[in-house]
């Protein structure tokens, strides 16, 4: 089977058009949850949210896609890792989150603001999420792949009364229908404390 360049290009995490795109294709990616949407205006163009699950996916949809595994060894992000193209590893391996929001919301990027506020139908993806910092008083309603850190219990029990107080009122009633979320609630309750992000940004 002959994959598109488009695909390969993909695999490679690197961006594509999406005139470039099978659109039956890229609609079932999409609402897989594999691609990331990036505007230029009103053209949009699509890169892998993780190469490897992309690949997995094609694969389990269609065994002719297995020729992926093989020639993975020649694909412009393997070639980049052997060559030390830092800038095209950088790409492949894509670290972040992405962030999407109801209405604009000033948020802080390495220290500066910026301003989260996406076109309908797409989002923002945060690539140096270290420095991604959002204001106390916006509510975070989901969280992509659930990123709650695995010492948050450790964390809690060094954490702040006084800050749990101070938003106990304005949180006191919040639940969520997804399971880690809502036992990380419960545990916030149980602690009746809270833990700033900044512990997880600042070293030393």
């Amino acid at each position: 089977m002959a994959i598109s360049a488009s695909i390969q290009a993909l695999i490679a995490g690197e961006q594509v058009a999406g005139s470039k795109l099978n659109s039956k294709l890229r609609d079932e990616l999409l609402a897989e949850g594999m691609l990331l949407v990036i505007s230029h205006g009103s053209r949009k163009s699509y890169r892998a949210r993780d190469t490897e699950a992309l690949k997995r996916f094609l694969i389990d949809k269609d065994e002719s896609f297995r020729i992926l595994e093989i020639d993975a060894s020649d694909s412009r992000a393997s070639m980049a890792i052997e060559t030390g193209n830092s800038k095209l590893a950088m790409v492949r391996s894509c670290p972040g989150f992405p962030v999407n929001s109801y209405e604009p919301i000033e948020c802080s990027l390495d220290g500066k603001p910026f301003m989260v506020n996406p076109q309908e139908g797409s989002f923002l993806f945060v690539a140096e999420w270290e420095m991604f910092t959002i204001p106390e008083d916006v509510v975070v309603l989901g969280i992509e792949n659930i990123l709650i850190p695995d010492d948050i219990e450790t964390r809690l029990n060094s954490g702040s009364r006084k800050r749990y107080d101070e938003q106990y009122s304005r949180y006191k009633g919040i639940t969520s229908d997804v399971c880690e979320l809502q036992q990380l609630i419960d545990l916030i309750c149980q602690k009746r404390k809270a833990y700033d992000q900044e512990g997880y940004i600042l070293k030393g």
